[in-house]
């Protein structure tokens, strides 16, 4: 049987979001596969430090094939 992954987006680069990553990245099968935040550069330092693709645009971070997005802002 192979193993499933769930792929998670984040929404959000604030101190909560990087909480939420490091958190989930301890699940096995959980995959953080991608970041969209209102600012690019501290969505492209998200991705840089802990993987997954960043997205300037919401819609295209949207068409991501994600199984779940944790919203981490208001």
């Amino acid at each position: 049987m192979s193993e499933s992954r769930v792929r998670i987006g984040i929404v959000g680069a604030g101190n909560i979001s990087h909480t939420h990553v490091r958190a989930a990245r301890e699940i096995p099968g959980v995959e953080v596969a991608a970041f969209w935040a209102r600012d690019p550069e501290k969505t492209a330092r998200m991705a840089g430090e802990y993987g997954g693709t960043a997205h300037a645009d919401l819609d295209a971070f949207l068409a991501q094939p994600l199984d779940l997005v944790v919203v981490g802002t208001p």
